[in-house]
């Protein structure tokens, strides 16, 4: 496994050299406030941690701590989140739009009456009663604007196939 960077953003500390003297800490309190709670004075051209969304300086061995702390949760933050996308990936990479299942999955649904079709709970019922359990599956995790658009792109979709089918068939006969 190769070490890579972090996903970064806006709001990350960074490092950077001080552009002029001051006190550390959160930089909308006033000066003798801060140096009360026993921050520390740095001068032009240190090196700082500054964390843009407090508006907060630190320096020194504080920095340093606070500054491998972030990274740490970052990473972790990210490793974790890949894991999720690739479990996420994996589980709509079951389902195969060439699989049989699914196949018969849509035919059964084109089959259903457009009222029934927009209400998702029902047409989950109904799939899982038919044994798609998959199916149902993969449409209970959608939202609904998702679960819309599938049954508008693929199922009515399958309807115009099916009828299509029906009426070349039936000018084919004659």
């Amino acid at each position: 496994m190769s070490i890579k960077e972090y996903k970064r953003y806006k709001d990350d500390p960074f490092w950077m050299k001080s552009k002029y003297d001051g006190v550390s800490g959160e930089q909308r309190l006033p000066v003798q406030r801060r140096l009360r709670k026993g921050e520390v004075k740095f001068k032009k051209g240190d090196e700082i941690l500054y964390y843009p969304k407090g508006k907060v300086i630190l320096v020194g061995k504080k920095a340093e701590q606070a500054y491998r702390d972030f990274q740490a949760a970052a990473s972790d933050e990210d490793f974790y989140m890949s894991q999720y996308e690739e479990s996420k990936m994996e589980k709509t990479n079951e389902i195969k739009l060439t699989s049989p299942e699914y196949k018969k999955a849509l035919d059964f649904m084109s089959g259903l009456h457009s009222s029934i079709l927009k209400a998702k709970d029902k047409v989950i019922k109904f799939l899982e009663r038919k044994g798609f359990d998959e199916m149902a599956d993969e449409l209970a995790s959608m939202s609904k604007g998702q679960f819309n658009r599938f049954v508008s792109s693929k199922v009515h979709e399958q309807k115009l196939r099916k009828h299509i089918r029906t009426l070349l068939s039936e000018l084919l006969k004659k």
